[in-house]
């Protein structure tokens, strides 16, 4: 089965046994974390980039719990991909997760900043597999900049959303503080404090 040909409601389009793809070792707030991707042989017919079929999770020290919950969902991603769900659909569903752990990533050259593991996952996979440079905090390397490609992206969003992108790679969680509107807000424990001005989301 190609890529241009459409799946019904049940069928799967099984994977090569022997498949291309990657693995990226990050931490997320201190946690490392390994994405492993499996890849069809055939790329994507209207961009050639390579279709992703399958993605496993593995994490360091976090525990068999949380490994164990992160197996099953990457298990489902990759049974939803197999079955004709969009990776475009996880990603708009996925990407903005919020919870702990989060925060500065390192070992990855494209993302700086990831408000959790869910939202790093799937940050990392619109970057390689749909070409989301929107959803990256760095260019890729070896790009050389282009005013006019940076104009275009500019006029599309909003005003103040590159004080926020400014903002997150910087390691502030990117949203204004209630008092003063600064943009200098880091989580403390579980709440967060504005480094500006010193206050607090009800915690002391």
């Amino acid at each position: 089965m190609t890529a241009t040909s459409g799946l019904r409601r049940g069928e799967e389009e099984a994977l090569p046994s022997r498949r291309g793809g990657y693995t990226q070792r990050a931490k997320v707030g201190g946690h490392t974390v390994y994405v492993h991707t499996g890849e069809y042989e055939d790329p994507d017919p209207e961009t050639g980039r390579p279709r992703l079929g399958e993605i496993f999770v593995s994490t360091g020290k976090d525990g068999p719990a949380f490994s164990a919950l992160m197996n099953c969902f990457a298990l489902s991603v990759s049974l939803g991909l197999q079955h004709g769900v969009p990776l475009e659909k996880f990603v708009e569903t996925f990407v903005f997760s919020k919870f702990e752990p989060m925060g500065q990533v390192t070992g990855n050259e494209r993302i700086k900043f990831s408000s959790s593991i869910v939202d790093y996952i799937f940050r990392e996979l619109a970057v390689n597999y749909l070409g989301r440079d929107d959803l990256a905090h760095a260019r890729a390397p070896g790009l050389a900049a282009d005013p006019t490609e940076e104009r275009v992206p500019e006029a599309q969003v909003a005003s103040g959303s590159r004080e926020r992108n400014e903002a997150i790679q910087k390691g502030y969680e990117g949203d204004p503080c209630e008092e003063c509107g600064h943009l200098m807000v880091v989580r403390n424990g579980s709440c967060l404090r504005c480094m500006n001005c010193g206050a607090t989301s009800g915690c002391s």
